[in-house]
C-alpha cells in the first residue's frame, strides 16, 4: 500500500487523497534492509578468529561468514576490561587487520573486539561465554 497525502486540485482548491508508493513493477525483496541499495541486503554476521600477532600490535581476524552485502567494513575496539568496549582503535577498516600502537601498563591487559558493518548497519560484537550480548560504543 502507498502513503496517502492530501493534494489540492488546481483552480478548485478542493483536496483529494493521492497514493504515493513504489514505482510500478517494483518488487520488494523480502528481508532486504534497503531495496534501493543493491550493495547491502542484511546486517553482516560476526567477525571471528581474532588473534594478536607476536609483534603485540597487530590484530587480525576472519571476516563474517555472512557478509550481508558486497562490501563490509570493520570497527576494531579495545578495552582494559573484558566486559565494556568503548575505545575505537580503527573505524571502518576495509581489511581484516588493525594495528594498535598503545601498550598496556605493567600487569594490565588489553581486550579487543571487532564489529562488521555495511549499508544495513553494524553487526554484533559477539556474546560472552555465558551467552550475553557484548556491549560496546560506536566508533566516532
Amino acid at each position: 500500500m502507498g502513503d496517502y497525502s492530501p493534494r489540492t486540485q488546481p483552480n478548485t482548491g478542493a483536496s483529494q487523497q493521492v497514493a504515493c508508493g513504489p514505482i510500478p513493477g517494483f518488487v520488494a525483496a523480502p528481508g532486504d534492509c534497503d531495496d534501493a541499495n543493491a550493495s547491502a541486503w542484511e546486517i553482516p554476521g560476526e567477525a571471528g578468529e581474532l588473534a594478536l600477532l607476536p609483534d603485540r600490535q597487530t590484530i587480525i581476524w576472519s571476516g563474517p561468514p555472512t557478509l550481508g552485502g558486497t562490501s563490509v567494513r570493520f570497527d576494531t575496539m579495545r578495552s582494559d576490561a573484558p566486559d565494556t568496549f568503548g575505545l575505537c582503535v580503527e573505524r571502518d577498516g576495509e581489511d581484516t587487520m588493525s594495528v594498535d600502537l598503545a601498550t598496556p601498563s605493567d600487569g594490565a591487559l588489553f581486550f579487543y573486539l571487532v564489529r562488521a558493518g555495511n549499508g544495513c548497519g553494524q553487526g554484533s560484537l559477539g556474546r560472552t561465554s555465558s551467552g550475553i550480548d557484548r556491549a560496546g560504543g560506536a566508533c566516532p
